[in-house]
Protein backbone atom coordinates (compact mmCIF):
# COMPACT_ATOMS: atom_id res chain seq x y z
CA UNK A 1 0.00 0.00 0.00
CA UNK A 2 1.44 3.33 -1.05
CA UNK A 3 1.94 5.79 1.81
CA UNK A 4 1.35 9.52 1.53
CA UNK A 5 4.54 11.56 1.32
CA UNK A 6 5.57 13.51 4.44
CA UNK A 7 7.49 16.04 2.35
CA UNK A 8 4.59 18.57 2.11
CA UNK A 9 4.22 18.43 5.91
CA UNK A 10 7.93 19.02 6.39
CA UNK A 11 7.78 21.95 4.01
CA UNK A 12 4.89 23.38 6.04
CA UNK A 13 6.89 22.88 9.25
CA UNK A 14 9.86 24.72 7.80
CA UNK A 15 7.60 27.58 6.67
CA UNK A 16 6.03 27.71 10.14
CA UNK A 17 9.45 27.95 11.78
CA UNK A 18 10.46 30.72 9.41
CA UNK A 19 7.29 32.76 10.00
CA UNK A 20 6.52 32.12 13.65
CA UNK A 21 10.04 31.53 15.01
CA UNK A 22 8.44 28.87 17.18
CA UNK A 23 8.85 25.08 17.34
CA UNK A 24 5.74 24.30 19.40
CA UNK A 25 3.89 21.39 17.75
CA UNK A 26 0.49 22.41 19.13
CA UNK A 27 0.85 25.91 17.67
CA UNK A 28 1.99 24.34 14.40
CA UNK A 29 -1.16 22.20 14.27
CA UNK A 30 -3.36 25.24 14.98
CA UNK A 31 -1.51 27.21 12.29
CA UNK A 32 -2.23 24.47 9.75
CA UNK A 33 -5.93 24.49 10.70
CA UNK A 34 -6.12 28.27 10.53
CA UNK A 35 -4.45 28.29 7.11
CA UNK A 36 -6.93 25.73 5.79
CA UNK A 37 -9.85 27.72 7.20
CA UNK A 38 -8.61 30.87 5.51
CA UNK A 39 -8.37 28.99 2.22
CA UNK A 40 -11.93 27.75 2.63
CA UNK A 41 -13.14 31.25 3.40
CA UNK A 42 -11.50 32.60 0.23
CA UNK A 43 -13.08 29.83 -1.83
CA UNK A 44 -16.48 30.44 -0.26
CA UNK A 45 -16.14 34.17 -0.91
CA UNK A 46 -15.39 33.54 -4.59
CA UNK A 47 -18.41 31.22 -4.84
CA UNK A 48 -20.58 33.78 -3.04
CA UNK A 49 -19.55 36.51 -5.49
CA UNK A 50 -20.16 34.23 -8.48
CA UNK A 51 -23.63 33.03 -7.47
CA UNK A 52 -24.75 36.63 -7.02
CA UNK A 53 -23.42 37.61 -10.43
CA UNK A 54 -26.23 38.89 -12.68
CA UNK A 55 -25.14 36.80 -15.68
CA UNK A 56 -25.13 33.61 -13.59
CA UNK A 57 -28.46 34.41 -11.95
CA UNK A 58 -30.15 35.12 -15.27
CA UNK A 59 -28.83 31.91 -16.84
CA UNK A 60 -29.81 29.90 -13.77
CA UNK A 61 -33.37 31.26 -13.68
CA UNK A 62 -33.87 30.72 -17.42
CA UNK A 63 -32.59 27.16 -17.09
CA UNK A 64 -34.96 26.47 -14.18
CA UNK A 65 -37.92 27.98 -16.05
CA UNK A 66 -37.14 25.69 -18.98
CA UNK A 67 -37.33 22.70 -16.62
CA UNK A 68 -40.64 23.89 -15.17
CA UNK A 69 -42.17 24.28 -18.64
CA UNK A 70 -40.98 20.83 -19.74
CA UNK A 71 -42.53 19.33 -16.62
CA UNK A 72 -45.85 21.14 -17.21
CA UNK A 73 -46.20 20.13 -20.85
CA UNK A 74 -44.95 16.55 -20.64
CA UNK A 75 -48.44 15.06 -20.08
CA UNK A 76 -49.72 16.84 -23.20
CA UNK A 77 -47.84 14.45 -25.49
CA UNK A 78 -49.52 11.32 -24.19
CA UNK A 79 -50.80 9.11 -27.05
CA UNK A 80 -49.27 11.41 -29.70
CA UNK A 81 -46.04 9.48 -30.36
CA UNK A 82 -44.11 12.69 -29.76
CA UNK A 83 -41.30 12.18 -27.27
CA UNK A 84 -41.09 15.66 -25.79
CA UNK A 85 -41.52 19.40 -26.27
CA UNK A 86 -38.64 19.43 -28.79
CA UNK A 87 -40.56 17.10 -31.12
CA UNK A 88 -43.64 19.28 -30.76
CA UNK A 89 -41.69 22.50 -31.38
CA UNK A 90 -40.15 21.02 -34.53
CA UNK A 91 -43.49 19.82 -35.91
CA UNK A 92 -45.14 23.14 -35.09
CA UNK A 93 -42.30 25.04 -36.77
CA UNK A 94 -42.55 23.00 -39.98
CA UNK A 95 -46.30 23.65 -40.08
CA UNK A 96 -45.66 27.41 -40.00
CA UNK A 97 -42.80 27.50 -42.52
CA UNK A 98 -43.20 27.53 -46.29
CA UNK A 99 -42.05 24.06 -47.39
CA UNK A 100 -38.60 24.32 -45.76
CA UNK A 101 -35.62 22.06 -46.28
CA UNK A 102 -34.20 20.06 -43.36
CA UNK A 103 -31.33 22.49 -43.06
CA UNK A 104 -33.66 25.49 -42.98
CA UNK A 105 -35.70 23.88 -40.21
CA UNK A 106 -32.59 23.16 -38.13
CA UNK A 107 -31.32 26.73 -38.55
CA UNK A 108 -34.72 28.23 -37.68
CA UNK A 109 -34.94 26.03 -34.58
CA UNK A 110 -31.28 26.61 -33.55
CA UNK A 111 -30.47 22.89 -33.62
CA UNK A 112 -27.39 20.86 -34.44
CA UNK A 113 -27.91 19.60 -37.99
CA UNK A 114 -27.32 15.95 -37.10
CA UNK A 115 -29.76 16.07 -34.16
CA UNK A 116 -32.40 17.97 -36.11
CA UNK A 117 -32.21 15.65 -39.12
CA UNK A 118 -32.62 12.58 -36.90
CA UNK A 119 -35.72 14.12 -35.32
CA UNK A 120 -37.13 15.06 -38.75
CA UNK A 121 -36.61 11.52 -40.01
CA UNK A 122 -38.57 10.20 -37.05
CA UNK A 123 -41.45 12.59 -37.77
CA UNK A 124 -41.42 11.38 -41.40
CA UNK A 125 -41.65 7.76 -40.22
CA UNK A 126 -44.62 8.71 -38.06
CA UNK A 127 -46.21 10.25 -41.19
CA UNK A 128 -46.51 13.61 -39.42
CA UNK A 129 -44.51 15.31 -42.16
CA UNK A 130 -43.57 14.33 -45.70
CA UNK A 131 -40.77 15.07 -48.14
CA UNK A 132 -41.25 16.53 -51.59
CA UNK A 133 -38.63 17.09 -54.32
CA UNK A 134 -36.99 20.50 -54.34
CA UNK A 135 -37.92 22.33 -57.54
CA UNK A 136 -34.41 23.76 -58.00
CA UNK A 137 -31.89 21.77 -55.95
CA UNK A 138 -32.12 18.11 -56.84
CA UNK A 139 -30.07 17.17 -53.77
CA UNK A 140 -32.59 18.67 -51.34
CA UNK A 141 -36.10 17.81 -50.29
CA UNK A 142 -38.79 20.14 -49.02
CA UNK A 143 -40.88 19.33 -45.95
CA UNK A 144 -44.61 19.77 -45.44
CA UNK A 145 -46.88 18.72 -42.60
CA UNK A 146 -49.41 15.96 -43.30
CA UNK A 147 -53.07 15.73 -42.29
CA UNK A 148 -52.00 13.35 -39.55
CA UNK A 149 -49.45 15.86 -38.33
CA UNK A 150 -52.02 18.66 -38.31
CA UNK A 151 -54.38 16.47 -36.28
CA UNK A 152 -51.69 15.81 -33.66
CA UNK A 153 -50.80 19.50 -33.44
CA UNK A 154 -54.48 20.40 -33.01
CA UNK A 155 -54.83 17.95 -30.12
CA UNK A 156 -51.77 19.39 -28.35
CA UNK A 157 -52.85 23.01 -28.91
CA UNK A 158 -56.23 22.19 -27.37
CA UNK A 159 -54.54 20.59 -24.37
CA UNK A 160 -52.25 23.60 -24.03
CA UNK A 161 -55.27 25.89 -23.83
CA UNK A 162 -56.58 23.86 -20.89
CA UNK A 163 -53.25 23.74 -19.05
CA UNK A 164 -53.69 25.08 -15.52
CA UNK A 165 -50.06 26.09 -14.97
CA UNK A 166 -49.31 29.31 -16.84
CA UNK A 167 -45.71 30.02 -17.77
CA UNK A 168 -46.13 33.73 -17.05
CA UNK A 169 -47.92 33.01 -13.76
CA UNK A 170 -49.93 35.98 -12.46
CA UNK A 171 -47.89 38.77 -14.06
CA UNK A 172 -49.84 41.84 -15.08
CA UNK A 173 -50.38 42.56 -18.76
CA UNK A 174 -47.73 45.27 -18.69
CA UNK A 175 -45.23 42.96 -16.96
CA UNK A 176 -45.90 40.24 -19.54
CA UNK A 177 -45.34 42.64 -22.43
CA UNK A 178 -42.12 43.93 -20.86
CA UNK A 179 -40.85 40.40 -20.24
CA UNK A 180 -41.66 39.36 -23.80
CA UNK A 181 -39.86 42.44 -25.12
CA UNK A 182 -36.72 41.53 -23.16
CA UNK A 183 -36.88 37.86 -24.14
CA UNK A 184 -37.31 38.78 -27.81
CA UNK A 185 -34.28 41.06 -27.60
CA UNK A 186 -32.15 38.33 -25.97
CA UNK A 187 -33.33 35.75 -28.50
CA UNK A 188 -32.36 38.01 -31.41
CA UNK A 189 -29.01 38.88 -29.84
CA UNK A 190 -27.98 35.27 -29.15
CA UNK A 191 -29.40 33.87 -32.37
CA UNK A 192 -26.95 35.98 -34.38
CA UNK A 193 -24.02 34.54 -32.43
CA UNK A 194 -25.21 30.95 -32.63
CA UNK A 195 -25.97 31.11 -36.34
CA UNK A 196 -22.56 32.64 -37.05
CA UNK A 197 -20.58 30.01 -35.15
CA UNK A 198 -22.72 26.92 -35.66
CA UNK A 199 -23.88 27.12 -39.26
CA UNK A 200 -21.36 29.28 -41.14
CA UNK A 201 -19.08 26.35 -41.98
CA UNK A 202 -21.74 23.71 -42.57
Amino acid sequence: MKKDSVIPLIEKWELFLEIKKNNDLYEFAQWILDEREQGNQKTNKRIEIFVHNEEYLAANYINRLNKYVKSYVKPLFKDTMLNNSEDFALLSLISRMDRPTKREVCIANIMELSTGIDMIRRLIKLNYIKEEPHEVDGRSMRLTITEKGIKVLTIIYERLALLEQKVLADLTRNDKQELLRILEYLDTYHKKNILKFRFNND
